[in-house]
């Protein structure tokens, strides 16, 4: 999503959450930083670039 969408995505964030956690997800949340192939693995402590 690009940046200058994300005030519109907060001003819809309860409907967001809500419609999610009825599909079933427990938790719901927004990675500021967007998607990176290999993010997971950085939390992980597993970045092959350290």
């Amino acid at each position: 999503m690009p940046r200058e969408q994300f005030l519109r995505l907060a001003e819809l964030s309860v409907k967001i959450t809500e419609q999610f956690k009825e599909l079933g997800f427990t938790r719901v949340k927004l990675d500021l930083s967007g998607f990176r192939s290999g993010s997971l693995n950085e939390e992980l402590g597993m970045d092959k670039r350290s």
